[in-house]
């Protein structure tokens, strides 16, 4: 058995860890004859990278990249409308002054079916120094409900930030807007498994979202339908480590004006950092919709032994809220499938609880060291309580494999 979560508890009392007993499958091959493949195309349009990806004449535009400020929007599928934006870039305080945007100029690759975009900019200030960057974001393709991307950069020169604590040096910001209950892109933020109303400030003034800053690796915006915009998507961000997350409202009348911010930040300069970057739909939310992720990662992946995994999980229950269900928590390991229940770990097929359907933001749900093997992570929910795993049901799960 691997090393057992350090916490079980998600934002409303319960935390989900499931792994269903499925076999592993081997996908069958594609030999590509007389099959077009899908595959990227960037265009720049003016200091825009706009970004599609498709095949034959079919290329829909998933992504587009600011080159003026590093500004970057996702949309993971073609009924989603354009909602927050990501700035990819450090954003920090220094002599007074908030610098938000850095211009980037960039090159493209493709690396197996990922977009790799590497970018290079660099933000003077007339006083404190400047901060030069090197980064690589790459785009996943799209996949069902949701894209993925994920940034990592590196920092040099000689800047220096104010003594601003939980906002001197964003790791990376949320941009977003909410003027009322009725016009918004950000219905709501989330972090750390808790989600957060949007306050509406006073005239002239701001409200903190996040007060005060909490310390974890996982925050976001989520998304949906408001009379401003349809299906803004939910943006979730997964940091390479934990970081104090907080975020800001302005006071704004003009929906096309950004007056929310939600952001990790550090209170020094940091020489290196990572996050993944997942955009999910809201365009048909009538589907509970389920999430498990490995260090932000979602669907196959490997990591070498020795590495911390952090699996996450989340759920958008859509028409289904409140709606009672079954739950159910399970880990395939190297030693066997075993399911979490009151009673403990059992092995079988067992569910944890019958309990009305609830949105639950991604939270964390394992954290550890996997000893070298093969692992899948499962949650799910079947709207049948009757005790036994049947239709209709809704899942997701992520295989991991430790390697040497």
């Amino acid at each position: 058995m691997p090393t057992r979560p350090k916490t079980w508890i998600s934002a409303f009392g319960f935390i989900f860890l499931m792994v269903t007993a499925f076999a592993w499958a081997s996908p069958v091959p594609d030999t590509g004859q007389n099959a077009e493949v899908n595959s990227w195309i960037v265009t720049q349009n003016g200091n825009l990278l706009q970004i599609a990806y498709g095949k034959g004449t079919n290329f829909p535009q998933y992504a587009v990249l600011d080159l003026t400020s590093g500004y970057l929007r996702l949309v993971p599928d073609q009924s989603s409308g354009w909602g927050t934006s990501v700035i990819i870039n450090p954003v920090f305080w220094s002599g007074g002054l908030n610098y938000q945007s850095i211009p980037i100029s960039t090159t493209h690759t493709t690396n197996g079916s990922n977009l790799d975009i590497s970018y290079t900019g660099s933000q003077a200030t007339p006083t404190t120094g400047t901060l030069n960057i090197q980064g690589l974001l790459s785009i996943s393709p799209p996949s069902g409900n949701y894209i993925s991307a994920s940034v990592s950069w590196t920092t040099s020169g000689n800047i220096t930030i104010d003594n601003r604590p939980n906002e001197a040096f964003k790791l990376v910001m949320l941009s977003s807007m909410y003027d009322s209950t009725t016009v918004w892109d950000a219905k709501s933020a989330f972090a750390c498994s808790q989600t957060y109303t949007i306050p509406i400030p006073p005239a002239g003034g701001g409200n903190w979202i996040v007060s005060p800053a909490v310390n974890c690796r996982e925050f976001g915006i989520n998304g949906g339908t408001s009379t401003w915009k349809k299906a803004a998507p939910t943006i979730q961000i997964s940091l390479g480590q934990s970081e104090q997350i907080t975020g800001w409202v302005a006071q704004d009348n003009n929906p096309n004006n950004d007056n929310v911010a939600l952001w990790a930040a550090s209170d020094t300069v940091l020489k290196s950092f990572n996050y993944t970057i997942t955009a999910i739909s809201t365009a048909n939310p009538a589907t509970p919709t389920l999430n498990v992720k490995a260090n932000g990662l979602h669907g196959d992946v490997s990591f070498f032994s020795g590495t911390h995994v952090s699996i996450t999980a989340s759920l958008d229950p859509g028409d289904q809220n409140g709606k009672t269900a079954d739950w159910w928590v399970a880990e395939s390991t190297p030693g066997g499938f075993y399911t979490m229940t009151n009673s403990g770990w059992l092995p079988g097929l067992n569910p944890l609880i019958q309990y009305p359907l609830f949105g639950l933001s991604p939270v964390e749900i394992f954290t550890g060291l996997l000893a070298v093997g093969d692992y899948v992570f499962y949650f799910a929910v079947d709207m049948n309580p009757n005790g036994i795993f049947d239709s209709p049901y809704y899942y997701d799960y992520v295989q991991v494999h430790i390697v040497n």
